[in-house]
């Protein structure tokens, strides 16, 4: 039995509409809602942190599996210093998670598995080629590359920003604890760049200027 209850944004959604790669924001926002309204109430009670091992075990049936290196898994080879934080294998019903990245961002493990989520709802019946695989790509020192992505990979993260920190929850603990990141990070177990996008997206604090 779902929970009938509602994750719709109280201010009737994102701040913008495509991000500057192209992601339809909106779209990405009633996808994770929908998700977010499937997870029935005696799983979980609607605070934060939304239950992403939950969701992506038993919802949707994926197995999550930590790895040394997910790139030679796909046959790319990445610059020095860069590896692929995860990595949906959807014929076998698995995400592969960076195990050198958990073991330095724990809360990253919970955004990779949403963005991989993302991929597994939206694009598993378009195969990526090994050229551009669906993996998110990130430095050593966990600096993103800010270059354009495809389409697929601005969808997946605009979905697991939402996901992880849905509007409903997100605004109201953002005004109560007065756009404290620190304390925004353990409430939803996210990370600083996470919760960057996010307030940038929904249009509060300091962010919206950015």
């Amino acid at each position: 039995m779902t929970a009938a209850r509602s994750f719709a944004d109280p201010d009737g959604g994102p701040a913008i509409t495509l991000d500057h790669h192209g992601a339809d924001v909106a779209a990405m926002e009633l996808a994770a809602i929908s998700v977010l309204q499937s997870v029935p109430a005696e799983v979980w009670d609607g605070t934060p942190p939304v239950p992403i091992n939950w969701i992506v075990k038993e919802l949707y049936g994926l197995h999550v599996m930590n790895h040394g290196d997910i790139a030679s898994v796909v046959g790319v080879k990445l610059d020095e210093g860069k590896t692929m934080s995860g990595l949906l294998l959807p014929d076998r019903g698995v995400i592969l998670v960076d195990e050198g990245e958990l073991a330095k961002w724990p809360n990253r493990k919970r955004f990779t598995m949403a963005h991989e989520l993302a991929h597994w709802i939206l694009h598993r019946d378009a195969p990526p080629s090994k050229e551009t695989p669906r993996a998110t790509i990130i430095s050593s020192d966990g600096v993103r590359n800010d270059d354009p992505l495809p389409l697929a990979e601005a969808e997946a993260n605009a979905f697991a920003a939402a996901l992880l920190l849905p509007a409903a929850l997100f605004r109201p603990a953002f005004a109560a604890c007065d756009g404290d990141f620190p304390t925004l990070i353990d409430e939803f177990a996210s990370t600083n760049a996470a919760l960057e996008r996010r307030s940038k997206t929904l249009g509060v604090g300091a962010a919206n200027s950015a």
